[in-house]
C-alpha cells in the first residue's frame, strides 16, 4: 500500500492498491501476449493479434467489463486449442480481468481448466496465487508461489510477490533479497522496484527509496502510487515543494483518490499554506463524505481562525461519523457554550473530562453551562460531587468552591492575588467574570473581560470564550 499515509488506511484503500498493481500486471501480460502474436499464420491467429490490441486499449481506458466481454466473444467465435500459446495467454488474461472485476469464482473456473490442461503453466499458477492473495489465503498463495519457482526459479512476478509477503511481515532483509533477485532477471520490473523502494522507506533510507521510485516513474509514468511514495521520501528529507509536485501529479492521474488530497492538505499545512490545505480537505470531503479525517482538519483550521459557524459544522459532522473522536469534545464544548447551546455544551465538556480527568477546567465549564441553563443548584451539586477529584493546591479547587457558593467571593479573590502563575491568575479571573455575568453584575464582568483580552494565551478555553462574551456584550445580547 502507499506509504505516505503511514499505514493507517482502511482495508478498502489497501485493496485499491492491490488492484492497481493487478492492472499493471495485466498491462504487462498484454504487452507480452501481443509480442507473441506478431506473425499470425492464419485467420484465427490474426484475430488473436487484433484482440490483444483491442483489449489493451480497453484496459488502458479502465473499461474492464468491456474488455472481458471482448475476450469472451473471441473465445466463443474460435475453438480453443489447448496447444495454442496465443489462446492460453488470452484465457489467462481473461482470468486476470475477471479477478480485477471482482469475479473471483469465474476466474477460478478459467484457471482450473487451464491447469487441468497443463499443471506447469506458471502464468496460470501465478494468477491463481493472486486470487488466493485477494481472498486472504496467504498459506495457499505461498504454496503456489513456491510451485512456480520450482518450475521457473527466475519467475519475476513470483519473486516479487514473495518480496511483498516478506515486507508485510517485517522481514525486510528477506524482502530485499527477493526483490533484488527479481530485478536481476528483469531490471525494469516496476513492481519489484516499488517493493524494494518501500523496503528502503521502512528502513528510513529515504535517498535510496527515492532513487527506486525515480526508476519506477521512468518506466511507468502514469502509476500514481509511485508518485505518492516518492512524495513521502521527499517530505521526509524536507523537500516539501518536490513532495507537493508529486502529490499533484498523483491527483492528476487519479483525481478521485481521497487520500491524495488528505496527504497534500497535510503538506500544505506544513508549508503554512492554509488556504490550499483547506481546499484539499474540502475536495477530499466531496469525494468521500463518509470518512471522518477530512473533517478533522477542516474543523481545526476553522476553529483556529475563529470561524465558529464553520468549525461547529465540521466538528458536528466529525463526531457524527466517529463518535469516539475525543479530540473534538473540547472544541465542541467551547463552540456550543459560545453559541448558547447550554445542554450540548454540558454534554461535551462532561465527555471531555471523562476522557481527560486531569483537566479540571472541564468541570468548571460544565458547571458554568448548567448555571447558564438556569440550573444553579444542579451546578453546585455537580461540583460538590466531584470536588474531591481536584487537588486542593490547584487553582481550580478554589474556583470550584466559589462556583458552588458564589456569595463567598473573598476566598477566590484572595487566591487570585496569591497566585504566582500569571496564566493561572488570568484563567481564574475568567470564571469570576462569568459568575458576575450570571449574577447580573455586567459592569464588573465586562471590566475583567476587557482586561483579559490582552493577557490570556489564545489557545485556552477561557481566552476563546472571553472574546466571545465581550462580543455578545457589545451587541447587547
Amino acid at each position: 500500500m502507499p506509504i505516505i499515509s503511514e499505514y493507517n488506511l482502511p482495508r478498502g484503500v489497501r485493496m485499491r492498491y492491490k488492484y492497481s498493481i493487478l492492472v499493471i500486471i495485466i498491462s504487462i501480460t498484454l504487452s507480452g501476449c501481443a509480442h507473441l502474436a506478431q506473425e499470425p499464420k492464419d485467420s484465427e491467429a490474426r484475430a488473436s493479434t487484433a484482440i490483444f490490441d483491442e483489449v489493451s486499449e480497453l484496459v488502458g481506458e479502465g473499461n474492464i467489463e468491456e474488455a472481458i466481454q471482448t475476450i469472451e466473444r473471441h473465445l466463443q467465435a474460435y475453438s480453443v486449442d489447448q496447444h495454442s500459446r496465443q489462446q492460453a495467454d488470452l484465457r489467462i488474461l481473461h482470468a486476470r480481468l475477471l479477478l480485477q472485476a471482482g469475479q473471483s469464482a469465474r476466474a477460478q473456473k478459467v484457471l482450473t481448466v487451464l491447469l487441468d490442461e497443463n499443471p506447469s503453466r506458471t502464468e496460470a499458477l501465478f494468477t491463481l496465487s493472486m486470487l488466493k492473495a485477494n481472498d486472504g489465503d496467504e498459506k495457499e498463495q505461498r504454496k503456489l508461489l513456491e510451485e512456480i519457482l520450482k518450475i521457473d526459479p527466475n519467475h519475476v512476478d513470483a519473486l516479487t510477490s514473495f518480496g511483498d509477503l516478506h515486507s508485510a511481515a517485517g522481514q525486510l532483509d528477506r524482502a530485499e533479497n527477493s526483490y533484488l533477485e527479481a530485478l536481476k532477471n528483469d531490471s525494469e520490473s516496476f513492481p519489484a522496484l516499488m517493493g524494494i523502494g518501500q523496503v528502503s522507506l521502512k528502513r528510513k533510507d529515504y535517498p535510496a527509496a527515492e532513487e527506486y521510485f525515480d526508476r519506477t516513474i521512468a518506466i511507468v509514468s502514469d502509476f500514481p502510487f509511485a508518485f505518492i511514495d516518492r512524495a513521502y521520501c521527499r517530505k521526509a528529507q524536507g523537500n516539501f515543494t518536490g513532495a507537493a509536485e508529486d502529490l499533484s501529479k498523483a491527483i492528476e492521474l487519479d483525481p478521485d483518490y481521497y487520500w491524495n488530497y488528505i496527504d497534500r492538505g497535510r503538506l500544505n499545512l506544513l508549508m503554512s499554506q492554509k488556504t490550499n490545505a483547506e481546499r484539499d480537505f474540502l475536495q477530499a470531503a466531496r469525494i468521500d463524505g463518509e470518512h471522518f479525517l477530512a473533517y478533522v482538519y477542516l474543523a481545526g483550521i476553522c476553529y483556529k481562525e475563529n470561524r465558529w459557524n464553520e468549525a461547529l459544522q465540521h466538528y458536528t459532522r466529525l463526531v457524527t461519523l466517529k463518535r469516539d473522536y475525543y479530540f473534538a469534545y473540547k472544541p465542541l464544548g467551547v463552540l456550543h457554550y459560545g453559541f448558547g447551546n447550554w445542554e450540548k455544551s454540558i454534554r461535551y465538556f462532561a465527555k471531555a473530562h471523562d476522557h481527560d480527568p486531569a483537566e479540571h477546567a472541564y468541570l468548571l465549564m460544565t458547571a458554568l453551562a448548567l448555571k447558564r441553563l438556569g440550573k444553579a443548584a444542579n451546578a453546585a451539586e455537580y461540583l460538590r460531587e466531584r470536588l474531591h477529584r481536584i487537588p486542593q493546591a490547584a487553582w481550580h479547587y478554589e474556583v470550584a468552591r466559589y462556583l458552588i457558593r458564589p456569595e463567598y467571593v473573598s476566598p477566590v479573590l484572595s487566591r487570585v492575588n496569591r497566585e504566582k502563575n500569571p496564566e493561572a491568575k488570568k484563567r481564574m479571573s475568567f470564571y469570576i467574570a462569568s459568575q458576575y455575568l450570571i449574577s447580573g453584575q455586567i459592569t464588573a464582568a465586562k471590566a475583567i473581560l476587557v482586561d483579559l483580552t490582552v493577557q490570556l494565551e489564545s489557545s485556552h478555553i477561557e481566552s476563546i470564550l472571553t472574546q466571545w462574551e465581550l462580543s455578545k456584550l457589545k451587541k447587547g445580547s
